[in-house]
């Protein structure tokens, strides 16, 4: 799942709040003018729909998020398959443990990867996320960190820089996310890397819930 800071404050957000033991089932869809992963196109440059649906349970989750792909060969869609559990700690710090596994429909199974993801707001306005993934089998780490700003209310802007053991290379992005109805959201962006910028990059996102970036640095990923 190679989704941008933007999709993962929502898919967090969009789990909030809930009752103990109450299972939830909740899905939603982004539109992107190309899927870029670690800085790279997995689109050939062209356009993607990526749906994704997810069940929850307290602080436990289980998902699929899926994607068209051009890679040049038999492959046409991406599906993952993921799980973990994520939760908020009293003093705002965020943390997601989880595993996805990568299927694709002409090569099949390709990987799978462990996962931490931690968000934490430095200031009123400021916030941070730092992201690990390890690929056991191939025994290749992928690391980023994005620093957010909140503009108002609804704008919020943020920057990532990164370095995937796959791709060997640094890669980075930097863009502005706004909501533009309670469940529709869209994020601009520039996405780039050693091997080559994509340039900008916008997608269009909407969930059965949508909460804005910039309120969650306020009281983030709060239950």
């Amino acid at each position: 799942m190679r989704k941008t800071f933007w999709s993962v404050v929502c898919i967090a957000a969009s789990t909030m709040p809930l009752a103990a033991q109450e299972w939830q089932v909740l899905g939603g869809i982004e539109a992107v003018s190309n899927y870029v992963s670690n800085g790279v196109t997995q689109s050939n440059g062209n356009p993607a729909i990526q749906p994704w649906v997810e069940i929850n349970n307290a602080h436990f989750y289980a998902g699929l998020w899926a994607s068209n792909v051009d890679f040049g060969n038999s492959d046409d869609y991406e599906l993952d398959i993921y799980l973990g559990y994520r939760r908020s700690f009293a003093n705002d710090l965020f943390i997601d443990l989880g595993y996805a596994r990568y299927l694709y429909d002409g090569t099949g199974d390709c990987c799978g990867e462990l996962k931490v993801t931690a968000a934490y707001p430095i200031h009123d306005r400021v916030g941070l996320l730092g992201y690990v993934a390890y690929n056991p089998e191939s025994d290749e780490w992928n690391r980023r960190a994005t620093l957010a700003y909140k503009v108002n209310d609804k704008i919020s802007l943020s920057g990532t820089y990164g370095y995937s053991d796959f791709n060997q290379h640094d890669y980075w992005d930097v863009g502005a996310s706004f909501p533009l109805t309670d469940t529709v959201a869209m994020d601009v962006r520039y996405q780039g890397s050693e091997a080559g910028d994509e340039g900008v990059v916008v997608g269009v996102s909407w969930s059965a819930s949508q909460v804005s970036m910039a309120q969650l640095f306020l009281a983030p990923f709060r239950r």
